[in-house]
């Protein structure tokens, strides 16, 4: 569960052996607010004490819910007296503001991936933290999933020796209510792009933690489902990390998922399709193959004209 991750992430405050407990606010009262109000309330020492939204209805809404202090004006939420750390949970693009006014004010910051949607407003952040002398972090919580962990673990001790190549992929699917419903999310302005930025970077993020910094990237983007500003299908990128160690990363959310009983019933149910308006789009199938292997991934390319590829 999302919330669980981002519990193990908030652990640092724990790990620092704090004797005091420790006030947390967070900025933003969306969905991904939620998650955060959750995983605060499920570790130690951390407490939740109030919540801030632009809108006075959103922050009456979050102060209900939550049963903390909602505020909508941020200077008075910054001058919590109990306030010790501020979670950032606004749109990507809007983490800048509201976190150079709580670093001014001397809080801690952990803010939602991406930092910001651009290197310029994310080198401002850090400038910022770095000068006001208060940590700064950034939620990738797939880097605390007992899976990684122990993949992290062994790459670290060297059991698969020289590591050469790591490719990742991010094969998921975003219906177009993800988009309509968002005044943010697709564009470049606010979400910095589509799928890469927002979803693809946290499986980034574990490419880096397991094979070091890029010094080179050569990357192609395509926008060819969702009407949107920023990329959606197919997106690869090549970095080269240092010590000559390459890295592959592709990333989709244009990729429906279905569960079928054969590869002849996948490839049928793919001649049967007539998707209209759409140029082309791609369907991963869960195929069982035999005892041993329940299932197999297979992605096929349709086209709503019928000439379909395997």
């Amino acid at each position: 569960m999302r919330w669980l991750a981002d519990a193990q992430a908030f652990k640092w405050l724990e790990r620092r052996n704090c004797k005091e407990m420790k006030k947390i606010g967070i900025i933003g009262t969306g969905a991904i607010a939620g998650i955060h109000a959750a995983a605060i309330k499920a570790i130690k020492n951390v407490e939740l004490v109030a919540v801030c939204s632009s809108s006075p209805a959103r922050a009456q809404e979050a102060e209900t819910r939550l049963g903390v202090l909602g505020y909508s004006d941020i200077s008075a939420f910054l001058a919590h007296p109990e306030l010790d750390v501020v979670c950032v949970c606004t749109a990507s693009g809007r983490h800048l503001e509201p976190a150079l006014a709580a670093a001014k004010a001397g809080k801690h910051l952990m803010i939602e991936k991406p930092i910001e949607v651009t290197l310029d407003r994310a080198d401002q952040l850090i400038q910022a933290c770095q000068s006001a002398g208060v940590k700064l972090a950034v939620i990738f919580q797939n880097r605390f999933s007992s899976d990684y962990q122990k993949l992290k673990f062994a790459s670290d001790a060297g059991l698969f020796g020289r590591i050469l190549m790591g490719n990742a992929y991010v094969n998921w699917f975003r219906n177009d209510e993800y988009y309509t419903k968002s005044d943010w999310k697709g564009t470049i302005a606010i979400d910095g792009g589509g799928a890469f930025i927002n979803q693809g970077i946290h499986t980034i993020d574990l490419l880096l933690d397991l094979m070091g910094e890029v010094s080179e990237v050569f990357g192609k983007v395509q926008t060819a489902y969702h009407e949107i500003e920023g990329e959606v299908e197919p997106l690869e990128i090549s970095p080269r990390q240092r010590h000559f160690t390459r890295g592959y990363q592709s990333e989709s959310n244009c990729l429906e998922q279905r569960e079928v009983q054969s590869l002849k019933e996948a490839k049928s149910r793919i001649g049967k399709s007539k998707e209209k308006n759409l140029s082309w789009r791609k369907v991963k199938f869960l195929v069982p193959l035999e005892p041993q292997i329940p299932w197999r991934s297979v992605v096929f390319c349709t086209r709503s004209n019928g000439k379909n590829s395997f």
